[in-house]
């Protein structure tokens, strides 16, 4: 479990199918795993699940409200609720064809020079999208993924299990206030401290 928020939470919050406390002498064992089946995780400021793949008698997640990028819960093979959203997740992977996940779609927003996102550096599979749901951009077969000119967002469909089941993924292009994007100091410095929305 390397993420410390995950971590605590394993050792001081997590309980079995009839509420009683496991994990908190800091061990679990096998009949401790096996009784899990709800975890719930939401608003705790994670940014990875690793672990998750132990419970393999869960049948509820929910992480929502975190800072998870990818998901991988392929060995959850009983979840049957997924409850993932708020998170800039780009990355799903799941076993359950009958799994909910709700609101969908997931995002992720990107600042960087090249004005590109690596889908691989967050677990992703160029061979997972399908082809032909991509809009606002093109994908490359590395998982590149580059905005269509004028556009700031992506989407696309992407497989997360064996089955061939997809989730809908965007990818939102920011614009970076630097030098490159608004070259003039002044206007620069003008974006950066005075500029308004219409609010």
């Amino acid at each position: 479990f390397p993420d410390e928020n995950f971590r605590n939470y394993i050792k001081s919050e997590l309980t079995d199918s009839n509420r009683n406390k496991v994990g908190g002498d800091g061990i679990l064992t096998a009949d401790e795993i096996a009784a899990v089946t709800e975890i719930n995780v939401g608003y705790k400021n994670i940014s990875s699940l690793k672990g998750i793949e132990y419970f393999t008698a869960l049948k509820t997640l929910d992480c929502s409200y975190n800072q998870l990028t990818s998901l991988d819960v392929s060995k959850n093979t009983a979840l049957a609720e997924l409850f993932c959203q708020r998170n800039p997740l780009v990355v799903l992977k799941a076993s359950s064809d009958s799994m909910n996940c709700y609101e969908n779609p997931l995002s992720a927003f990107v600042i960087n020079d090249k004005n590109e996102f690596d889908i691989t550096a967050y677990g992703g599979s160029a061979d997972n999208i399908i082809s032909d749901s991509i809009t606002g951009g093109k994908i490359d077969e590395n998982g590149i993924i580059k905005p269509d000119e004028n556009s700031l967002k992506v989407t696309y469909k992407y497989k997360y299990n064996d089955k061939g089941d997809t989730i809908t993924c965007s990818v939102g292009f920011v614009i970076a206030v630097n030098e490159t994007n608004f070259p003039d100091e002044n206007f620069r410095n003008y974006i950066k401290s005075e500029l308004t929305d219409s609010n």
